[in-house]
C-alpha cells in the first residue's frame, strides 16, 4: 500500500526532496539538528513499519490499518526526531547507522538485479 502511494505521488515526493537536499547542503551546519531530526523520522516510520508489517499484517490487511500505523509511526517518528535533534552525538549515530542500512538495501538490490539471487 505505501508504495503504491508513493508511486502516485512520485513527482511531488521527487520535488520535494530536492529542495530538502537543496537546502540541507547549502545551509551547512546550521541544519544539523533538522536533518537528524528528518533523519530519525524517516527511521522510525521505516521501523514501525518493519515491526507492524512482519508481526501483525497480511495481504488482506484493511487500508485504514496501513494509516493507521502510518500514523502511529509518524507520532512516534515526530517525537524520536526531535529527541534525536536535541542530542546530536546520539542522532549522528542514528544518521551513520541509517546511511549504512540504506547503503546496504542499494548494494543489496545492485548484486540481485546483476547476478539474478
Amino acid at each position: 500500500m505505501l508504495w503504491t502511494y508513493i508511486a502516485d505521488y512520485e513527482p511531488y515526493f521527487g520535488w520535494a526532496f530536492i529542495i530538502v537536499g537543496f537546502l540541507f547542503t547549502f545551509l551547512g551546519r546550521r541544519l544539523v539538528g533538522p536533518t537528524i531530526c528528518f533523519v530519525g523520522f524517516l527511521a522510525s516510520i521505516v521501523l514501525a513499519f518493519f515491526i507492524f508489517y512482519t508481526m501483525f499484517f497480511s495481504l488482506d490487511t484493511e487500508v485504514s490499518t496501513f494509516w493507521v500505523v502510518l500514523g502511529i509511526g509518524a507520532g512516534v517518528g515526530l517525537v524520536a526526531g526531535c529527541i534525536l535533534g536535541r542530542y546530536v552525538k546520539i542522532g549522528g549515530a542514528v544518521v551513520a547507522g541509517w546511511g549504512g542500512f540504506v547503503g546496504g538495501l542499494l548494494l543489496s538490490e545492485v548484486l540481485i538485479s546483476k547476478f539474478g539471487y
